[in-house]
């Protein structure tokens, strides 16, 4: 029962077997309940997961800001349920995660370790809550032990090793994932590796003219473009906490982050590159944030996006 459990999200029980069995992908159509914060999804665990990373960033900030002890107390409780209380705590593994029922004995095959892909700023927000002194040494160490079996599971379980090889942005946010982990815990050695994986990992996923073609081959590419360079972002800047400098990193053809960053917004209101999928603004903005301020002389347009 405290094993972390969500379907995956495309896939539909076949309609030519009267069991439905094994599942069929069809891409870019949910199933009800396994969108974040849609009718239904709190019966399964996405979403409640991430109200426990979005509650607990602003508790944070809230004690930190407005220095509201009552903030932080609150939010140390969702820590322990979480992450420390034996009774409660979700057991350090994504073995559940997005199930395609049907296949793989009915666990995940390594698509679910993205669901976690928030990680990094949920673990700013404990560095914040640690801060006020509500989560005690017992509460800390017992947080980063489950923080340490989980990265032994994602190093070791054939389901993790299948995100970490994969040249999609599964493969880039499992390197977001590990990264922000072993910058919490204060692990050089991995960080190193994961800094190294993350630039072999560029240069197999952008083009020559800055695209992500096996984004772009999604049915929804401008959705899955923005939200793989996300990722890459967020990963530049838990690098970049630690002195290291993904952002001027390029491959041996010449490409990196910003080449990418400026693809995007050559390519974002061009309807035979992306498909007329609604703007997200939201993953947009900070995008184009992140471009103007590693390559101010390549500043998008005013409107870029409003289309």
């Amino acid at each position: 029962p405290q094993d972390y459990f969500h379907p995956a999200p495309y896939w539909w029980p076949d309609p030519d077997r009267p069991d439905g069995l094994p599942y069929i992908r069809r891409d870019g159509e949910r199933v009800p309940g396994t969108a974040l914060y849609a009718a239904g999804s709190e019966t399964y665990d996405r979403t409640r997961l991430q109200r426990v990373f979005d509650d607990t960033t602003v508790l944070a900030l809230a004690a930190t800001v407005l220095d509201g002890r009552h903030y932080a107390v609150h939010a140390a409780r969702l820590i322990r349920a979480w992450f420390v209380d034996p009774k409660t705590r979700m057991n350090p593994h994504l073995r559940y995660a997005q199930v395609r029922s049907g296949h793989d004995n009915n666990e995940g095959a390594g698509y679910g370790i993205i669901e976690l892909k928030d990680f990094y700023f949920f673990l700013d927000a404990v560095r914040l809550i640690e801060r006020t002194g509500v989560l005690g040494d017992e509460d800390r160490e017992a947080f980063r032990a489950w923080l340490g079996s989980y990265c032994e599971w994602l190093d070791t379980a054939p389901a993790a090793a299948t995100a970490f090889c994969s040249s999609s942005n599964q493969g880039t946010y499992y390197d977001l994932q590990r990264a922000s982990i072993a910058t919490f815990l204060g692990d050089s050695a991995t960080l190193a590796k994961i800094s190294l994986y993350a630039r072999e990992r560029l240069a197999t996923q952008i083009a020559a003219d800055g695209s992500l073609p096996r984004e772009l081959s999604r049915t929804r590419p401008r959705h899955y473009a923005m939200f793989t360079l996300q990722g890459w972002t967020s990963l530049a800047r838990v690098l970049s906490s630690v002195g290291d400098n993904l952002w001027q990193h390029k491959t041996a053809e010449g490409l990196g982050l910003v080449q990418a960053l400026h693809w995007l917004v050559a390519h974002e209101n061009k309807r035979h590159t992306m498909s007329a999928e609604t703007v997200d603004p939201d993953r947009l903005g900070p995008l184009l944030l992140d471009l103007t301020h590693h390559d101010p002389a390549g500043m998008p347009p005013a409107d870029l996006g409003r289309a």
